[in-house]
């Protein structure tokens, strides 16, 4: 699985649930490809090679479907068809990280670090790898402040 931050900062048109599955769809098959091309599986490499092209005929479909899905009312759209008009959860989850990051940095003492700690919700952070970043960078603040002492 790719990182929103990795592919919003390589395709920022990104915006959609859909295009994001869609991208990720795309990357895991050039991964294939390239692996099985490297492996010297050229049969393989050739599916691959073909099922990425079906893809990214529907990169342009997508769109399109994007547009009209637009024009439905939402309480008329079934949730697969949401996913060509909301955002990405992660995109939401990458917005609250980078704001709880910014908001860490401008502690000064350790009674604000316990403080802000007691009044923040990190339900919004739910992948791994951001929970970890996140995390370190309290104890890593709180090792400053204290060291500050």
């Amino acid at each position: 699985m790719f990182e929103w931050a990795f592919l919003k900062a390589r395709v920022p048109s990104l915006v959609t649930q859909a295009q994001r599955d869609l991208a990720e769809a795309v990357l895991d098959t050039v991964c294939l490809h390239l692996d099985k091309s490297f492996g010297g599986n050229l049969t393989e490499a050739a599916k691959a090679r073909d099922k990425l092209n079906q893809l990214l005929k529907l990169v342009v479909r997508a769109s399109e479907v994007a547009e009209q899905v637009a024009e439905i009312p939402e309480e008329g759209r079934s949730p697969e068809a949401q996913k060509f008009v909301t955002l990405p959860a992660e995109a939401s989850e990458q917005d609250t990280f980078v704001g709880l990051m910014a908001s860490l940095a401008e502690l000064q003492t350790s009674i604000a670090l316990s403080d802000w700690y007691r009044g923040q919700s990190f339900r919004g952070i739910v992948s791994q790898k951001l929970r970890n970043e996140l995390y370190d960078a309290i104890r890593k603040k709180k090792r400053e402040l204290c060291d500050e002492k």
